[in-house]
């Protein structure tokens, strides 16, 4: 049995795959983030109270501080991390890229190498994932600005890859999501007061081609952040541009009483593969610069799209994911 949260220690933007019979996390870390941790686990309640090895210190010209929601991800046989940086050597520069980095050997806990930027077209993104779509293709996903004034409002766009490193076409990119309906942004935001129309975190499921794309919104320090959800039934289809997409109506997993701002989540499966989990981080206070908390739930199933349910109130005791050992 596990209760959440998994752990005391802030957990932002958690993050975990499984391989070979192990779990990974990754973290940011330093001061500046200027660093990339990885912890492994066998048993999934434990990953973010084990002591995380350092894979990457960024001694980067440009992209030097300030690493963002990265992911681990093992691609034709090759690991990467996908996160953002700054550019320049402002610390608080709101110039932000999407970067990624390779690993150099089949453990993801040796060191990783800074393989470049993606070019997507971008003056300000983040938060980057993977799609392995049903016709076959990779598509990366992120949260992206429309404008080249500032990082806010972003919105979620996707483009076609051509290897894990690199765009097919640079600067080609769909947008999917902006905030529209009032449960996607919050009218006093991080944006001096203003309206803070915040779409990020997109995290993709695919069952039976059918894919679910999660995404965050309404602001990281908000109680109201959230998860929203958009399905594609038609993603066989060789042009993304032909993909048709469902908008949830309501958020798929929101604050209650006890636990607030849950969000910013990715999924990974249960060690025997018949369950998909749930990790998402939340808060137990509801002031604006309350820590974030690492948390997991099973996901049920129903007709191909993933159902969510409520975040589990903190202390309840939970049955771990099936095949822990």
């Amino acid at each position: 049995m596990f209760t959440n949260p998994l752990t005391t220690r802030e957990s932002p933007d958690p993050f975990v795959v499984l391989h070979d019979g192990f779990y990974y996390s990754i973290e940011c870390a330093g001061e500046y983030g200027e660093s990339l941790k990885i912890a492994k686990s066998k048993r999934l309640a434990d990953i973010f109270n084990i002591e995380p090895v350092c894979v990457y210190t960024s001694t980067h010209e440009y992209f030097q501080f300030s690493h963002w929601a990265p992911e681990l991800w093992y691609l034709d046989g090759e690991w990467y991390i996908y996160t953002c940086a700054i550019t320049g050597e402002n610390v608080f520069n709101l110039s932000r890229r999407v970067i990624v980095l390779k690993g150099t050997t089949q453990n993801p806990q040796d060191p990783f190498e800074f393989a470049g930027e993606l070019e997507l077209g971008d003056y300000y993104g983040l938060d980057a994932t993977v799609l392995n779509a049903p016709n076959g293709k990779r598509y990366l996903l992120w949260s992206g600005s429309k404008t080249k004034e500032n990082g806010y409002p972003t919105q979620v766009y996707i483009a076609e890859m051509e290897s894990p490193t690199k765009m097919k076409t640079p600067g080609d990119r769909l947008l999917l999501r902006e905030a529209t309906l009032p449960w996607e942004y919050e009218l006093a935001g991080i944006n001096e007061g203003k309206e803070c129309r915040v779409v990020e975190g997109p995290i993709c499921l695919v069952c039976n081609n059918v894919v679910s794309m999660v995404y965050s919104c309404n602001g990281f320090g908000n109680e109201n952040y959230c998860l929203g959800m958009m399905v594609c039934r038609n993603a066989t289809d060789p042009d993304f541009r032909n993909w048709k997409w469902e908008v949830s109506a309501e958020p798929v997993f929101a604050k209650t009483d006890k636990v607030w701002g849950p969000g910013h989540n990715s999924f990974t499966v249960s060690p025997d593969g018949t369950e998909t989990w749930n990790i998402y981080h939340s808060k137990r206070e509801r002031d604006e610069d309350a820590f974030r908390f690492a948390n997991m739930q099973k996901v049920e199933w129903k007709n191909d799209i993933p159902v969510l349910g409520i975040p589990v109130d903190p202390g309840v005791e939970l049955k771990e994911p099936s095949g822990t050992v």
